[in-house]
C-alpha cells in the first residue's frame, strides 16, 4: 500500500508600470499571484496470478490574484478533482481492464460547475506486441448554472509496431453531448501518426588528424 500527500503554496509578485493618465494616480501596480495546491493519493496492490490495483486520488487547487492587499474575486479559480477506480491485469490472455468514477468541481467568477460520472478502459496486445489496442468510454454528468449536460465520449487507440524503429499511432474519438438548453452536438475525430527512429545518423563527422613526425623530433 502506498500513501502520498502533497502541499504547495507558491506566490510571486509582478510589478507593472502604468502610463501616466489623468484618471490614474498610480505610476506602478503590484499584482500578487498565489497558487495553493494540495492532494492525496492512495494505492493498494493485490498479488496473485491476476494482480489488481485499487486507487484513490484527490487534488485541490486555489489560484488567487491580489491587487495590493485586495483579493480580485473575478480572477479567483478553485478546482477540486477526485477519482477512484480498480484496475486488473490478466497475465495469460494479456487483457487489462479498469473501471472507476470521476468527480470535478470548479468555482469561478464566470460560473460554477460539477462534473461526475463513470469511466472504463480495456486494452490488449495482439499478435505478440505487433498491435496494441485500447478502448475507453465515459459518461459524464455536467451540472452548471447555465444548464445541465450529459457527455458520452469514446476513444479507440491503436499502436502498430512494424519494427523496433517504426511505429504508427491511430486514434478515433466519438463524443455526443446532450444539452437541456442548447442543441445536442456530436464530434468525431481521427488522428494518425507515423514515427521512425534512426539508429545512427551522423550529421557532423568528427575525425582525428594523423600525427606527423617533425624533423629533429621523435
Amino acid at each position: 500500500m502506498n500513501l502520498g500527500i502533497n502541499f504547495s503554496n507558491f506566490s510571486f509578485n509582478q510589478k507593472s508600470y502604468i502610463t501616466v493618465r489623468p484618471v490614474i494616480e498610480l505610476d506602478t501596480l503590484v499584482l500578487t499571484q498565489n497558487n495553493l495546491n494540495t492532494g492525496i493519493s492512495l494505492l493498494k496492490k493485490f498479488a496473485g496470478d491476476n494482480p489488481g490495483v485499487l486507487q484513490f486520488l484527490a487534488n485541490y487547487n486555489d489560484a488567487r490574484t491580489y491587487q495590493g492587499d485586495t483579493l480580485n474575486v473575478n480572477a479567483r479559480l478553485r478546482m477540486l478533482t477526485m477519482s477512484a477506480g480498480f484496475s486488473k491485469r490478466y497475465k495469460e490472455s494479456g487483457w487489462n481492464a479498469y473501471a472507476g468514477i470521476n468527480y470535478n468541481k470548479v468555482l469561478a467568477a464566470f460560473g460554477n460547475s460539477d462534473m461526475y460520472g463513470p469511466s472504463a478502459v480495456v486494452s490488449k496486445p495482439f499478435f505478440g506486441k505487433l498491435w496494441e489496442s485500447s478502448f475507453s468510454t465515459s459518461w459524464l454528468f455536467d451540472s452548471r448554472e447555465s444548464g445541465n449536460r450529459q457527455i458520452f465520449r469514446n476513444f479507440w487507440s491503436n499502436k502498430l509496431n512494424f519494427s523496433q524503429n517504426a511505429t504508427m499511432d491511430i486514434r478515433l474519438m466519438y463524443s455526443q453531448i446532450f444539452d437541456t438548453i442548447r442543441a445536442n452536438t456530436s464530434e468525431f475525430m481521427l488522428q494518425m501518426g507515423f514515427h521512425y527512429r534512426f539508429d545512427k545518423l551522423t550529421l557532423i563527422k568528427s575525425f582525428n588528424p594523423k600525427s606527423q613526425k617533425q624533423s629533429g623530433h621523435e
